[in-house]
């Protein structure tokens, strides 16, 4: 009997390659088959590289993220085993990823996600740290889409978990906010209960006077340069952080 094992290496290249480069969806289904049968003759870290580029093919553009969908199926199919090793990778990218706005890829992770045995707020609860740390980092990601997913896969954690997610709150809230340079009193009137207002105008307003301050630096500047030398800079008003909408 042939021993695979110093062949692994070599046929892993090639499958994950050919997945990514077919054109055919038989095909991609195919090669990813392939690839999951031979993961499992992998050593630890080989099957851990593969796993993490798989897992990091979702920030990519359509093709890479249909590709991670196809492999990772594969993977639960055929290699569950080695798989359930590294959840902590997968999971966070397959609930983020059910939230694109292409329907093709929410369409498969959402499958996937369905695929997963314990229930919603069980796998939320277990790997929480990691999907709120994979959230935040798309989010400040320069992809516009990347963004929007991230923001509505955190609106569902929200709703899944309530209080549960409690001790995430200050970094979610720190991702959320920087996105908002421009709509910060918009943002205020959307509060409705008076405690988390409480919790989060303090972050709110610290981001909102650093916003305010460039922009007034900015526009001094130029009032600088056309008049005697005086600046003049503005300081906007300061209000309370015990302040809360009714």
């Amino acid at each position: 009997m042939v021993d695979i094992k110093p062949y692994v290496a070599t046929l892993l290249r090639v499958l994950y390659s050919a997945v990514l480069e077919e054109k055919s969806s038989a095909a991609k289904r195919a090669f990813a088959s392939s690839c999951a049968a031979v993961i499992k003759y992998a050593s630890p870290s080989q099957a851990q590289k593969l796993i993490e580029d798989t897992a990091s093919l979702h920030l990519g553009e359509k093709n890479a993220q249909l590709c991670a969908a196809v492999l990772v199926k594969a993977y639960l199919s055929n290699a569950a085993d080695v798989l359930g090793g590294y959840n902590a990778v997968v999971i966070p990218v397959i609930f983020a990823s059910r939230f694109d706005d292409d329907k093709d890829i929410s369409a498969l992770y959402g499958e996937l996600w369905e695929d997963i045995p314990s229930s919603e707020r069980v796998t939320l609860q277990l790997y929480l740290p990691e999907i709120v740390s994979l959230l935040c980092d798309c989010m400040s990601s320069s992809s516009w889409a990347g963004k929007r997913k991230s923001a509505k896969a955190i609106k569902k954690l929200c709703d899944a978990l309530g209080e549960s997610l409690s001790v995430h709150h200050n970094n979610i809230l720190k991702s959320l906010l920087k996105e908002l340079p421009g709509r910060f009193w918009e943002v205020i009137t959307a509060f409705k209960d008076p405690g988390f207002f409480n919790i989060v105008f303090p972050m709110l307003y610290e981001v909102s006077n650093r916003s305010v301050i460039c922009k007034t630096r900015g526009s001094s500047s130029l009032a600088a340069s056309s008049s005697t030398g005086q600046l003049s800079i503005s300081t906007p008003h300061c209000i309370p952080t015990n302040a809360y909408v009714g």
